[in-house]
């Protein structure tokens, strides 16, 4: 009979472990913070404060090198009364952090992972997406990093220093820190020391007013910021803002549904008294009944009486997406991208089709003699008959062949400056070289509409003759390599 591995079999007593677990304890999911996709965010150096933490659904903690760990049980590495915290940073270097109890024999565990660009779920799974982490039992009081550690992983035994070395984290990533109390009894709390490392989690920028809109009806407007705020520095009754019309009021104010299984939010809705007539207005920021105005997760405020103008565009808003040119014999997909309760579209083509479609059929247009531009046309009416239109201009365009000119004359006279593949519109991947009869590279692009003009480094190159090379995909999916040379005269 072929025996299971070791960690095999322990893997399914924690399966196991978790299937026996009373009913009651089953049912008490994990709340806000308790888990990576709601960790709560932290900010700069300081002191961060957590008391109790609830008891929850015990998950395995993996990590690399665990199972190397003397009398290594996976029951040791459930995080059952978790908390979590998010952060990023804005300056490459090393984290510095100190966990301290607050009952000097608990024990707390922390485990930190980069999660940029990842569901933050995938620490359960993907141990690459691990830093570093403690489980020690040591009973110092404390937990955390320091220079001139050396420790990556810290076994749950109580021999284990309870210091890590401080990790090397990088500008633009995403980080999540669990923290857990590991010990079968009552917990004191902890409080995180973000110290003695020379990254920078900070974010320096203010958050800002990037946009207000609201309905023809006009009862809510919703307001966008460039950054996200702190949920709880939203005063309920709306005393953060204020609006330039002093005949309405600004009644309640409330985040948006990450709010609800988050800490923050980039938009808030706003109740008025009444609604607004037509005009445009002006919303500002003050300080409401909590005093404070509103704050990022570094506590960086929204500046008072910085603000934003909006209309009655409101939620309405037409938008089509199509190709900006057109080329002999091909036809032209408009896809509808308006925004709202839209009831009616009226679409103008400017080649004499029109449509009351959402999605119309493709159009065709005429080979013109020359390269011009058309305007097409969306106007959009919703249930509460508010309108928008949208433009957008298309090219029609009279050649499509790629060609590189056999001669040019970079003479500043406007006819014939520059080389390029001309009327390279549907190529991809496409890559220009130009080199002089030594084989020099002189000039290389992967934009079509970026041309040479005749020099190389700042030096004007001789008359004389070039060799270019040419590599795109067509339409078609066709790899395609074309050759030759040009004259350039002066």
């Amino acid at each position: 009979m072929r025996k299971r591995p070791l960690q095999t079999l322990r893997l399914v007593v924690v399966i196991a472990f978790l299937l026996l677990l009373p009913t009651q304890q089953i049912l008490s999911q994990c709340g806000l913070g308790q888990s990576p996709s709601t960790a709560h965010p932290i900010c700069g150096l300081g002191t961060f404060y957590k008391g109790v933490v609830s008891e929850c659904i015990p998950r395995y903690i993996p990590a690399p090198g665990q199972s190397t760990c003397i009398n290594h049980d996976p029951l040791k590495y459930l995080a059952a009364k978790p908390f979590w915290y998010r952060f990023t940073c804005y300056k490459s270097g090393t984290l510095g952090f100190l966990i301290e109890f607050n009952e000097a024999m608990d024990d707390y565990a922390f485990q930190l992972y980069d999660i940029t660009g990842r569901n933050p779920e995938d620490v359960y799974t993907d141990t690459t997406l691990f830093v570093l982490g403690n489980w020690s039992t040591i009973k110092l009081g404390f937990v955390g990093t320091k220079e001139r550690a050396n420790l990556l992983f810290g076994c749950a035994l109580p021999d284990v220093s309870a210091y890590n070395y401080m990790p090397d984290i990088i500008e633009g990533h995403d980080y999540v820190l669990l923290v857990n109390h590991t010990a079968a009894g009552p917990q004191g709390g902890y409080k995180i020391t973000m110290q003695g490392g020379t990254a920078n989690i900070s974010d320096p920028k203010v958050p800002v007013l990037e946009k207000a809109q609201t309905s023809c009806a006009a009862t809510l407007v919703r307001v966008k910021f460039s950054k996200k705020i702190l949920c709880s520095s939203i005063s309920p009754d709306g005393s953060d803002f204020k609006i330039s019309d002093p005949s309405v009021s600004i009644i309640a104010a409330s985040g948006s549904n990450s709010c609800h299984d988050g800490f923050e939010t980039d938009t808030v809705t706003l109740t008025l008294g009444r609604g607004l007539p037509q005009g445009n207005y002006n919303l500002l920021i003050k300080n409401g009944s909590d005093n404070n105005t509103l704050l990022s997760s570094c506590l960086v405020s929204v500046a008072i009486n910085s603000g934003i103008s909006f209309n009655l565009a409101g939620d309405t808003k037409a938008a089509f997406n199509a190709s900006n040119f057109v080329c002999p014999g091909d036809a032209i997909v408009f896809t509808n991208a308006s925004e709202g309760n839209i009831v009616s579209w009226d679409w103008d083509f400017k080649n004499g089709q029109t449509s009351t479609e959402q999605s119309p059929p493709a159009q065709s247009y005429p080979h013109v003699s020359a390269d011009r531009e058309l305007q097409v046309r969306l106007a959009i009416r919703d249930a509460d008959n508010c309108t928008d239109t949208a433009y957008q201009l298309v090219k029609l365009i009279y050649n499509c062949y790629i060609a590189v000119p056999s001669a040019f004359t970079p003479n500043g006279d406007g006819i014939n400056d520059f080389l390029y593949p001309i009327n390279a519109y549907k190529a991809t991947g496409l890559t220009f070289r130009v080199f002089n009869r030594r084989g020099q590279l002189l000039f290389q692009t992967k934009d079509w509409t970026r041309k040479w003009n005749g020099s190389f480094r700042g030096d004007k190159q001789p008359v004389g003759v070039y060799v270019w090379l040419l590599d795109y995909t067509d339409d078609r999916n066709n790899k395609i390599t074309k050759k030759g040379t040009t004259v350039l005269i002066r």
